[in-house]
């Protein structure tokens, strides 16, 4: 009996998960290597665990980003990935 991957959820967000926000959120890749850079910081290995500090990272970088999109909760970034 093997395990079916794509029924495995996987609850942290990895640097591919986090890449995909930026660029959805900005509109292009531009700036994304400065963004990883101090997105790398909150994360354990190349998983995001602490969301609160991520989306603290997100609001810092793209402010207006966030603010045009109206969101006001990290859950609402990982919908637009989901």
């Amino acid at each position: 009996m093997g395990i079916d991957r794509e029924k495995i959820f996987f609850p942290y967000l990895s640097n591919y998960d986090v890449e995909e926000m930026y660029i959805i959120l900005k509109g292009s890749r531009k700036g994304i290597s400065s963004f990883m850079k101090k997105a790398k910081s909150v994360a354990t290995g190349n998983i995001y665990k602490d969301e609160e500090a991520l989306f603290e990272i997100f609001k810092a970088e793209l402010p207006n980003e966030i603010k045009a999109r109206k969101i006001q909760y990290f859950g609402e970034l990982v919908q637009m990935i989901s």
